[in-house]
């Protein structure tokens, strides 16, 4: 069944690759993505031809892991972009990919972390190449965002998987107004350049009033060099807790925004489980493993004919809350049984 697709990632690539490959398939792989960032691009290229051999033979496609422009030199069926927190340069992207939309037959890009910004410079480059498609993970507002005209009929070539749902954001503020109930104000930070964003930002904040909070004050943070200036205006502002909207530029600096909570004992919730991982104290996010798992039937659907236009932009329908009781402690914060026992994770 399509919803039993297995995304089987290699990594590394060994001695005897081929035949490895080979017998996976042999028994029951779907689908094989090849990643390797030891080797130099001549060994992959030489890793990724045994690979094409042995998924061609029995017709599974073949992937590779953030390297466009040798997914392109191997004849990879999909190229997946994204996956670490730290980007490609995106020029390596555009470049792959306007050369692959010149070759005849299909081909799927597959853009997760920063995925709105990667499928709006994607989509650009391969524009009226039907045999083009992208999937993504981790999309904010594909609409806003000028990516499709709705979510049920994308109508090009770009489909996926967003990063939030309608309750996503008034879900996070629930949570942490449970944990601390005192709340009056607190501080949102957010990446203001990214576009799909700002719809998270207002959820939030009319969250926030339902349940009798100012969101405030607002961080904006889209640099590097702009992370003490805000850490100073929320330690001036002293706010009652802080939220971290989702962003793949923010989770790149999760180290810096954790340690800054802990130091300013200040509670806060996330909106990837890697915060927590960190130090931070809760999470409230999608589940990654599921969203990858449906994203691999996607790729399996184009691959085999379906039109991207056809299949739905989908939210996520499972989640994943997790507390930290260790960060708990050292906040000061008590977290009831009865929210331990709803949490998915309890980091003790």
């Amino acid at each position: 069944m399509l919803a039993d697709k297995r995304l089987y990632l290699v990594t590394p690539v060994k001695a005897g690759f081929g035949e490895f490959l080979a017998s996976a398939i042999r028994g029951g792989v779907d689908v094989v993505q090849v990643r390797d960032r030891s080797l130099s691009d001549g060994l992959l290229l030489e890793a990724l031809a045994e690979a094409r051999v042995a998924t061609a033979a029995h017709g599974v496609p073949l992937g590779v892991n953030d390297r466009p422009d040798l997914a392109v030199l191997a004849g990879a069926d999909f190229v997946h972009v994204g996956q670490d927190d730290s980007c490609e340069d995106p020029s390596r992207t555009i470049d792959a990919f306007a050369r692959r939309a010149a070759v005849p037959g299909p081909w799927v890009g597959l853009l997760t972390g920063a995925a709105t910004e990667r499928a709006v410079i994607v989509t650009e480059a391969t524009e009226g190449c039907a045999a083009m498609a992208v999937a993504t993970v981790g999309l904010g507002n594909p609409v806003a965002a000028g990516l499709v005209p709705s979510f049920s009929r994308p109508g090009g070539n770009i489909t996926g998987f967003t990063v939030s749902g309608p309750e996503l954001e008034g879900k996070r503020v629930q949570l942490l107004k449970e944990v601390v109930p005192q709340l009056s104000r607190v501080a949102v930070v957010w990446n203001s350049a990214n576009p799909a964003i700002f719809d998270f930002y207002q959820q939030t904040r009319a969250a926030g009033a339902a349940l009798g909070f100012a969101a405030e004050p607002n961080i904006e943070l889209s640099h590097a060099d702009g992370f003490n200036a805000a850490f100073t205006t929320i330690a001036k502002a002293k706010p009652d807790a802080m939220i971290v909207l989702a962003d793949r530029f923010l989770l790149a600096h999760r180290s810096e925004i954790v340690n800054f909570a802990a130091a300013s004992r200040l509670p806060a919730i996330y909106p990837y489980r890697a915060y927590v991982d960190a130090g931070g104290f809760l999470s409230y996010a999608p589940n990654d493993l599921d969203q990858f798992r449906r994203t691999a039937v996607y790729v399996d659907k184009i691959l085999k004919g379906e039109k991207p236009a056809e299949l739905p932009v989908q939210e996520p329908i499972n989640f994943e809350f997790v507390i930290n009781l260790k960060t708990a402690k050292a906040l000061g914060v008590q977290v009831s049984s009865q929210l331990q026992q709803r949490a998915d994770d309890v980091i003790e």
